[in-house]
């Protein structure tokens, strides 16, 4: 009911529950899913149903038990990914043990086991470099290297051979290597080009899967080129004279770069894709200070806010080919900080538009880091205001790309340690902000910030946030800032979404709320009323009464307008339509 309460189109019951209403469904909608969020979801899933299920038990003539199970999208791509990679994972082992085999069977010579150096070199390297850009393995980026054993240990099959035709017609190592690379070079060079250019087609599919997959093997292809010519001189260059056997010495050192490259994918750091943007140093005491003195600045001074956000779907994205010709409506929310910089209260209510009028969101953050900060929410359709648990920090507010942690307006020092990026102190300072503790970021969601800071007016000029594995999330850009009272506070920001293709304008406007802001306005009882209506109080006392209930009376119009086309169109084809024949909003 939740659910529908909040849709600007009707979900069907049938949805929710079965007929015969012995089965429901719980949907649980996340944000940019990941094969590792899946996992972590499902794990917590497992850890805090089976309990609450175990206390379902109603009294029946005969016992009942409840059960569950997961179904829908994210668990069975999960189970797929999960099945694929371990798959691929293992074709590569077989891959390569079938090729060994099929060397020595015809070679009758473990020299002929050099032929596999390339191509292991190869893939194994492009394992490490994976690790090091945080790139994850999937379907695609672990096909890639089954293939590539195939194609690539062309390159060191055919260099060996024409080495050792080379050392059969008397010529020394080095004039084995030179004839070789004369003879079989143009034709090892138009192997790989030809190759390459043929995969790389697949880069131009609208399939990221796809797109990744061509990358990899055309990359794979060339790496397997190069290290023919690199590392196959450095391993003949003490064997395979005129049939000598070659060294086993050499031939151990191919297990030896295999558990060298896993290892530089297993251990490598959690990146950034900027060298210069690595946590892991001590926190600067001065940068350090200045986000201190930020955070005070709008720990401590009560304000009512006004905040306008606007969406924009960037071309070519999947979402902007769902709204095109249409207005993506506005949100309005409306918001309280009440000014104790030791506890401080945070309101955010939406004034529209439609059925998200009401839909509130109460911050309560200490800054004694030794304090848990609390968080509810609420919802039209709730008769309580929901305390939030667990790590909520990451959810994202309706509507936009700011997270609940990012809605307090400020970056906390409890959260994050920083140090300047850049070396000589100037007006504006780069400022890196790397979670205190692993928990802290993953609670985040971030594995580091970078923030462009006005050290003057004491004020973020930029934020741009890193993912727990170094990609780009988001970007927040101040395009103008405002003084109130006495103070520099943004009054128009432009937040970029990279993951999800949007953007969100933000406009600010503020106003004192005198004396009219205290405890009882913040407190999270259904006996007080709702915030909206709170807020509507509050507002009226402060003089903003009317524009409120213009907005009130706005995004009422709104839904009764839709209920009046849903009803006109359910009567107009008949008493089967669907609720999938509403139009939609």
């Amino acid at each position: 009911f939740t659910l529908a309460e909040m849709s600007e189109s009707r979900a069907g019951l049938d949805r929710m529950l079965t007929a015969t209403g012995d089965v429901a469904r719980v949907r649980l909608y996340v944000r940019s899913p990941d094969y590792s969020r899946a996992l972590e979801l499902a794990r917590h899933l497992d850890a805090v149903l089976p309990p609450r299920v175990e206390g379902l038990g109603v009294a029946a003539p005969v016992p009942f038990h409840y059960s569950f199970h997961y179904s829908g999208d994210l668990p069975l791509a999960s189970a797929l990914v999960e099945s694929i990679v371990q798959n691929q994972l293992r074709s590569i082992g077989w891959a390569l043990v079938t090729i060994a085999l099929l060397l020595l069977l015809f070679s009758r010579r473990l020299s002929s086991l050099l032929a596999m150096a390339p191509v292991v070199a190869a893939t194994s390297g492009l394992f490490g470099l994976m690790g090091l850009l945080g790139i994850e393995l999937g379907i695609a980026t672990s096909m890639f290297a089954s293939l590539a054993v195939g194609v690539g240990v062309d390159f060191g099959i055919h260099f060996l051979h024409r080495f050792e035709q080379e050392q059969l017609a008397g010529h020394g190592y080095g004039e084995a290597i030179r004839a070789t690379v004369a003879k079989a070079g143009r034709a090892l060079y138009w192997n790989a080009v030809v190759l390459a250019a043929g995969f790389a087609v697949l880069m131009a599919s609208s399939l990221k899967p796809n797109h990744t997959l061509g990358l990899l093997l055309a990359a794979a292809t060339l790496a397997c080129y190069a290290g023919s010519l690199l590392l196959l001189p450095f391993f003949l260059r003490r064997g395979l004279r005129h049939g000598e056997s070659l060294p086993a010495s050499s031939v151990l050192l191919l297990p030896l770069l295999v558990v060298l490259c896993y290892a530089a994918y297993v251990a490598s750091p959690s990146p950034l894709h900027a060298q210069e943007i690595r946590c892991g140093k001590p926190p600067d005491a001065e940068a350090t200070g200045i986000m201190s003195g930020i955070e005070t600045q709008h720990r401590s001074l009560p304000r009512v806010l006004r905040m306008h956000i606007t969406t924009r779907y960037r071309e070519g994205e999947r979402l902007a080919t769902v709204f095109a010709g249409k207005e993506i409506a506005a949100k309005t929310l409306w918001g309280a900080v009440d000014g104790d910089p030791k506890i401080t209260q945070i309101l955010y209510v939406f004034s529209g538009p439609g059925r998200m009028a009401g839909t509130s969101l109460l911050l309560r953050d200490f800054s004694d880091p030794a304090r848990q900060d609390a968080t509810w929410f609420y919802l039209r359709a709730f008769d309580h205001f929901e305390r939030l648990r667990g790590a909520v920090e990451s959810a994202v507010i309706p509507g936009s790309a700011l997270t609940y942690e990012d809605a307090r307006g400020f970056i906390a020092v409890a959260r994050y340690g920083f140090r300047f990026l850049d070396t000589e102190p100037a007006a504006v300072r780069r400022v890196l902000g790397c979670p205190r503790t692993p928990k802290i970021a993953d609670r985040l969601g971030y594995g580091a910030i970078v923030v462009e800071v006005d050290v003057q007016r004491q004020l973020v000029l930029s934020v741009d946030y890193r993912g727990l594995g170094g990609a780009e999330l988001k970007r927040y850009r101040l395009t103008e800032a405002v003084e109130f009272a006495g103070q520099a506070f943004p009054a128009s920001v432009l937040l970029e979404h990279r993951v999800d293709g949007f953007d969100n304008e933000i406009t600010y406007e503020y106003w004192s709320p005198g004396e009219s802001l205290t405890p009882e306005f913040f407190r999270p009882e259904i006996a007080d009323g709702s915030y909206l209506s709170r807020m509507r109080r509050l507002l009226a006392q402060i003089g903003l009464g009317e524009l409120i209930e213009a907005e009130i009376a706005a995004a009422n119009a709104k839904v009764r307008a839709y209920e009046e086309r849903w009803s006109s169109s359910k009567n107009a084809a008949g008493d089967g339509a669907s609720s999938e024949d509403a139009p939609s909003e």
